[in-house]
């Protein structure tokens, strides 16, 4: 895993990372959603609170803590060479290392109110600062634009973490050795990013070329985007603990469920995200807004084929979904999970990648701070008004005012119309596509739940031939609006025939 420097990768490079990096991740998504669902049947409901609880803290403490020093080296990296490139790396992960120290003392300290036991405390607490540090390595290579390198150590840490924590509750249904394993897993790739980066600064040069000039440059540039990413995270999680907070623990079991379908999209736009951001910044050091704009569109056209229909059949199919993953008593999330859905496809195309390589950290930390406020005050509203599902409101409207600022931004600084930023013409198509190859999947799963006889087979046949409806349904309508050929552009030749276009 040497981490040499590399030339920028062309569009067909660009292209066959994001789908072998996307890949890796789809089957982490799997694999994340999976866990839940396997132990919700190994674990009592007691225990099953205590992990699920465990997850948001996690979640929330990689909100705050990183403040974008990951996300730098997507900048700095590919401007740089030799120690100076070296040296940024372990500047990030020196910080990083703080970070974590700071999220394992806040966990000991704040969750005192928690429904949790003391002895699950520090442990939890441990796994935290392991993890946030470990959380370098997930963009590591995708930083120095090795891609593929990239994706094998994800899919190995992603089958490790299934197959430890799986491992452990099938053997012993408790959670405290279900904890246990996640700590050996976070000591596991929290070592193996150390080991890296120790080596390539060795290797080239990293300690001596790092200095507190440089590590300030790198905070001057990290810092806006990490407040506005920590707003931005805490904002998608704010209704988790408004639940937490408003309704009992199993009425929060329940909602929480729900959550499992949300770093769907988040994990397809990241892929992305990650592969093209250093492009990206290359491109904005040589001033070309086109090709910016041109990769970004891309980019979107790529994310927005894969996710409306996935969005789309997920809003269709949620109650039988969440019968058969997590047992009917977790039917009640269904419109939760929808609400999500509509929160994601509102989400799907965006332009926070380009206002990054602008340097916006400022105007979206600042944006972001008025839309957490908006976002708080929308989930308690709704939750008060309509309930357990009303509190996801806020996601829905948030992201659409984040959405309208952000492109208005984005047009102003390339100079161009919001009209003419995005293709949304061809977006249009798609969503129309996704739309009514939901509709069709809806009365089929309607239909198959209520034909005598079909009623009593299992979720899982009836999930399949909704889907197989679904993917008739969206092939036919991609189809028939032409879209083709856009298929055939963005997602490759080869992938296209595989795909039917």
């Amino acid at each position: 895993m040497a981490m040499a420097g590399s030339t920028s990768p062309g569009a067909q490079d660009v292209r066959k990372t994001i789908l072998s990096l996307g890949a890796v991740n789809a089957l982490d998504m799997v694999l994340q959603a999976a866990l839940p669902m396997l132990l919700v049947r190994l674990l009592g409901d007691e225990d099953f609170g205590v992990y699920r609880t465990l997850w948001l803290i996690v979640t929330t403490a990689l909100c705050l803590l990183p403040m974008a020093m990951p996300t730098s080296l997507f900048y700095f990296l590919p401007r740089s060479a030799g120690a100076e490139r070296s040296a940024y790396l372990l500047q990030a992960a020196l910080t990083m290392a703080g970070a974590a120290l700071l999220g394992g003392a806040a966990v000991l300290l704040t969750t005192g109110g928690l429904d949790l036991h003391d002895d699950h405390r520090l442990p939890i607490a441990a796994f935290v600062a392991l993890w946030t540090f470990a959380s370098l390595l997930d963009s590591l290579f995708n930083a120095m634009q090795r891609g593929p390198t990239q994706a094998r150590v994800n899919l190995v840490f992603a089958l490790l973490r299934f197959g430890a924590v799986a491992g452990v509750a099938a053997a012993t249904h408790a959670i405290e050795p279900v904890l246990i394993a996640h700590l050996a897993f976070g000591a596991a790739k929290a070592l193996t990013c150390a080991a890296l980066v120790v080596r390539n600064a060795r290797a080239n040069g990293g300690w001596r070329a790092a200095s507190i000039a440089r590590w300030r440059e790198q905070c001057r540039y990290a810092l806006p985007f990490g407040g506005s990413a920590a707003l931005y995270l805490l904002r998608a999680r704010i209704d988790q603990w408004l639940v937490a907070s408003m309704f009992s623990t199993a009425q929060f079991g329940l909602y929480s469920v729900a959550a499992v379908f949300s770093p769907v999209q988040g994990l397809v736009r990241s892929t992305v995200s990650n592969v093209v951001l250093p492009e990206l910044n290359r491109l904005q050091a040589h001033d070309d807004v086109e090709r910016m704009l041109a990769l970004n569109r891309r980019g979107n056209l790529a994310v927005s084929l894969l996710m409306f229909p996935v969005l789309a059949y997920l809003f269709a199919a949620a109650t039988p979904l969440l019968t058969l993953l997590f047992t009917a008593d977790y039917r009640g999330a269904a419109p939760v999970v929808r609400w999500y859905c509509a929160a994601l496809m509102v989400e799907t195309i965006e332009v926070t990648t380009l206002l990054y390589a602008f340097r916006q950290g400022r105007f979206l930390i600042a944006w972001d701070g008025v839309l957490l406020v908006v976002s708080v005050a929308v989930c308690a509203a709704g939750a008060r008004m309509f309930g357990l599902s009303g509190a996801a409101l806020g996601g829905l409207v948030g992201g659409a005012i984040a959405q309208a600022v952000s492109l208005a931004r984005c047009a102003k600084l390339a100079r161009v119309p919001v009209a003419a930023l995005q293709p949304w013409g061809l977006f249009g198509r798609v969503l129309l596509a996704a739309v009514g190859a939901g509709l069709v999947a809806y009365g089929v799963l309607a239909v198959m739940a209520n034909v005598s006889g079909v009623s009593g087979a299992p979720g899982m046949l009836t999930l399949a031939v909704g889907a197989l409806a679904f993917c008739a349904a969206y092939w036919l309508g991609l189809r028939l609006l032409r879209m083709a050929p856009v298929v055939r552009d963005v997602m490759g030749i080869r992938m296209a025939r595989l795909m039917g276009f």
